[in-house]
């Protein structure tokens, strides 16, 4: 009996891990641009820009905190992997020097005034964050630019 109460236990803590795993990653597609996003906000606006046209890693799991976190080397591997990572910068991402990517674009650069980060609770500043993402999508995967500013246009 405790054999099977042990394996039963085993099997459920595994299927949660493969769960969570999956949770964390949300990919449209796997062709097309590969981005990692720091966290939720830029996950969303990245997803509503590219469309289908987007493979997405939301790098920051659900309930954690994004001051806090810090990347995992399967993290690591996934940014390498990205063709594109967005950061909000101001501080929120204080693993962000450690980190290299081919091409990353801190969405929050000239946007952030002193040392309040959480720029994308204001709704201007966020129209702003979403024109740097469609941009750099733009920029990665000229083809379909014009996919980009019209999702970005109706999201706005």
């Amino acid at each position: 009996m405790k054999k099977i109460v042990m394996m039963a236990a085993v099997l459920a803590v595994t299927g949660a891990g493969v769960w969570w795993s999956k949770m964390r990653t949300v990919r449209v597609e796997d062709t097309g641009v590969r981005v990692a996003a720091s966290f939720y906000p830029l996950e969303f606006l990245t997803r509503e820009i590219g469309g289908d046209k987007v493979s997405i890693s939301n790098l920051t799991p659900a309930g954690a905190e994004p001051h806090d976190w810090e990347p995992t080397t399967a993290d690591a591997a996934t940014i390498e992997k990205s063709q594109l990572l967005l950061l909000n910068g101001g501080g929120l991402e204080a693993w962000a020097n450690k980190v290299k990517a081919q091409n990353t674009v801190v969405v929050g650069e000239g946007l952030i005034e002193g040392s309040d980060p959480h720029i994308w609770l204001d709704p201007v500043l966020m129209k702003t964050m979403a024109d740097k993402i469609a941009a750099s999508l733009a920029e990665i995967d000229p083809l379909n630019k014009g996919l980009y500013e019209a999702n970005n246009s109706r999201l706005q």
